[in-house]
């Protein structure tokens, strides 16, 4: 089971199943794969890094980005390309709409339980969620 739809779900999925690793699934919170590009859809939403270094599996997917500091509606696209090129994104290999994990155990194997009402077993459990899955408020002045 991978946790988190973003690049790095998709990437760790894509990595585990060249490594040999068949069955898995990923669960993502939000109505479709992108992770922080899923939800960051404020106009004008743009990387700050060069999109050659930021988006993953390039080579592999074909792709080259349109500029140099992609704006978010390309970003997403992306995603989508990496799950689709790789068969991530169709069902039964992933749960849409899970936010959260409301309970697991680990005897011998894995048991999640998401507040939608799935039950998984996994054999290996793979975090991929990343740190801007929730906005953080910074209180200013003294």
């Amino acid at each position: 089971m991978i946790g988190g739809g973003g690049f790095a779900g998709l990437s760790a999925r894509r990595a585990l199943r060249l490594a040999g690793f068949q069955n898995m699934r990923i669960i993502e919170k939000g109505g479709d794969f992108g992770g922080a590009w899923y939800w960051n859809r404020y106009p004008g939403a743009q990387c700050d890094i060069e999109s050659h270094c930021y988006l993953p599996l390039l080579e592999e997917t074909n792709y080259v980005p349109t500029m140099k500091y992609a704006f978010r509606p390309e970003i997403f696209e992306h995603v989508q390309r990496i799950g689709k090129t790789f068969d991530s994104i169709r069902m039964p290999y992933s749960r849409l709409r899970s936010p959260r994990c409301v309970g697991w155990r680990k005897k011998p194997n894995w048991q999640i339980k998401t507040d939608r009402g799935d039950t998984i077993r996994a054999k290996f459990v793979v975090q991929t969620n990343g740190s801007l899955d929730r906005p953080k408020l910074r209180r200013t002045g003294n």
